[in-house]
């Protein structure tokens, strides 16, 4: 994803799910399904209650080190 189409992407969708995991990320199915476990776990390990499909696209940017101020700040 260009950096464009992840502030957009940001804007619409607060919660993402494996195919939105695999674009951001652009990785497989499989690496996606293991990446959303992973964080899923985490969150609920925090005391966070995670729906089945859906993962905040906060955690996903974490997960990945996307920086949204650094992508902000060099599409002004």
């Amino acid at each position: 994803m260009t950096n464009n189409e992840i502030l957009k992407f940001v804007k619409e969708k607060p919660w993402c799910n494996v195919s939105d995991i695999m674009r951001i990320a652009n990785i497989g199915r499989n690496k996606a399904l293991s990446v959303k476990s992973k964080i899923k776990s985490e969150l609920e390990s925090q005391g966070f209650i995670v729906p089945g499909n859906s993962i905040p696209t906060e955690a996903v940017l974490k997960a990945f080190n996307i920086n949204l101020d650094y992508i902000k700040e060099i599409n002004k």
